[in-house]
């Protein structure tokens, strides 16, 4: 198996201007995952000058819908070429799902997300999925589109958790390769008193996944490892 290389030393935010590495938050140099976020408050010009030459992103739209949706494109590709330095070449496409992969290194597995303030990646030598979330309001309201009774029950004692396991969702979704997956019927996540576990069930379709999550003020972080239980 090829393992991710070494990471970048990240720089944080000094005084009110950005160092040209703005992570905020990195994974301590694991050697299999590897998850970086980055606050974005970046000029679009600035983010285009960041570009990193490594990437080549043959998924790049011909035009995007709105400024906001360049700059966070732009932001999710240059925090994989931080974390992807060590290849001289790291040509991205889409598969017809729409899940983003990588096309001239194997088995390193991607994934992006982001909200309008922040911008997340995941990279590791097994299937990934990650998600990135701000404090929404909104869960409350929607739970009862995700949320199966086992869970309802634990997610009941602490109001994040009903967001942690949305965010969770959300990253087995893109894990799954094929769409079509029914967020009550298809996906369960299970909690071992402080440990979580995101099972995907659909058919012969049977997975189970590692998931790690930081929560902090301003945003909800998960991402899913592809594991064996």
């Amino acid at each position: 198996m090829e393992h991710l290389g070494k990471w970048p030393k990240a720089r944080v935010p000094i005084g009110p201007k950005r160092t040209n590495m703005p992570i905020i938050w990195q994974t301590e140099q694991p050697k299999e995952t590897q998850v970086a976020v980055w606050e974005l408050s970046e000029e679009l010009y600035i983010l285009e000058e960041l570009f990193p030459s490594n990437i080549i992103d043959l998924s790049r739209p011909e035009e995007f819908a709105h400024p906001q949706n360049h700059r966070q494109w732009l932001a999710t590709r240059i925090l994989l070429g931080m974390l992807l330095n060590d290849y001289h070449k790291v040509e991205l496409y889409k598969t017809d799902f729409g899940k983003l992969m990588i096309s001239n290194l194997n088995n390193i597995y991607i994934s992006v997300s982001h909200t309008q303030t922040h911008a997340a990646v995941s990279v590791s030598n097994y299937n990934t999925g990650i998600d990135i979330e701000t404090k929404l309001e909104k869960i409350d309201r929607i739970k009862h589109k995700f949320l199966n009774e086992q869970e309802k029950t634990w997610a009941a004692t602490n109001p994040e958790d009903a967001l942690m396991i949305w965010c969770s969702k959300e990253c087995l979704y893109k894990l799954y390769e094929q769409k079509e997956l029914d967020f009550i019927k298809h996906i369960t996540i299970q909690k071992n008193d402080a440990t979580f576990v995101g099972h995907i069930h659909k058919e012969l379709y049977q997975k189970h996944f590692n998931l790690q999550h930081r929560h902090t003020h301003d945003y909800m972080l998960v991402w899913a490892i592809e594991t064996i239980i």
